[in-house]
């Protein structure tokens, strides 16, 4: 007999070869922001929010010498939004 029932089609994440993309664990707020108050210029409230990718090169110019620093205090509520929705 020939079996019917609906199987979803691959994604990106479930794709045969690639493995499923770990669940991000909720980041608190407080945490968020004392790094960024103490150690921003070396973006570390960054690293706890797993984007490596920027925080890095904002290590190494030490926040573009504070300025980047300062502009992510800015968007820090919106990062921090994105970070425990699982959003990019």
């Amino acid at each position: 007999m020939h079996d019917t029932r609906c199987v979803p089609a691959p994604t990106a994440a479930t794709a045969p070869g690639r493995a499923p993309r770990p669940q991000r664990s909720p980041k608190s707020p407080t945490t968020a922001w004392l790094l960024w108050i103490f150690l921003g210029v070396f973006g570390a409230h960054r690293c706890y929010l797993g984007d490596w990718r920027t925080a890095v090169p904002m290590t190494l110019t030490l926040g573009l010498l504070g300025v980047w620093s300062l502009a992510d205090g800015v968007v820090l509520g919106r990062r921090l939004d994105r970070s425990t929705t699982g959003r990019r």
